[in-house]
């Protein structure tokens, strides 16, 4: 299931029952509020990822999901409502991309602690090479698919310029690095 990011609360009771959902997964920072007993007994979801934003998780929010994995960042309302609640729960990071200058898809990525981030997005810029996604604009460290996600972090595209140019009536690229 994939709810809209206009979406702020999920109400009380919203999803309980509900028995065709597998799996939750919210990629927004948008939710604030999941109410009481929102998804009491959908016993085959098997994980829920809560963003940090979340500041109120009613009580009973996860009761008799059984199979239920919450993904939360460490130290945030989903964790401590988890252990609380005896839920199990695993830590994700989340991955910004700033496609510094370029347009990029795929904005955010949320994998588990200590796995690859896995497929990176290709953006795109006119007249630019894309280089690859690195820790800082300028400098920092190459990432690639198989790089261990251990904290939040954004990465950013590196670009190399194409630079038109015309000879005999004909026009051809040459990159040069930037």
């Amino acid at each position: 299931v994939s709810l809209p990011s206009t979406i702020v609360s999920i109400g009380d009771s919203a999803f309980a029952n509900c028995y065709k959902i597998a799996n939750s997964f919210f990629e927004t920072d948008s939710w604030r509020v999941i109410g009481q007993f929102a998804f009491y007994n959908c016993a085959i979801i098997e994980y829920i990822m809560l963003p940090d934003m979340i500041a109120v998780i009613g009580n009973g929010a996860f009761s008799y999901c059984l199979n239920l994995t919450i993904r939360c960042t460490k130290d945030s309302k989903g964790q401590h409502h988890a252990i609380i609640n005896g839920v199990n729960w695993e830590n994700f990071w989340k991955i910004s991309f700033d496609a510094n200058g370029g347009k990029v898809s795929e904005n955010i990525k949320y994998p588990t602690n200590n796995t690859s981030i896995g497929t990176l997005p290709t953006p795109t810029r006119t007249n630019y090479a894309f280089k690859g996604w690195y820790t800082d604009k300028t400098n920092g460290t190459k990432v690639t698919s198989q790089t261990k996600a251990t904290e939040n972090m954004t990465l950013y595209a590196r670009w190399e310029v194409i630079k038109p140019n015309t000879m005999l009536g004909f026009t051809y690229s040459e990159r040069t690095s930037n």
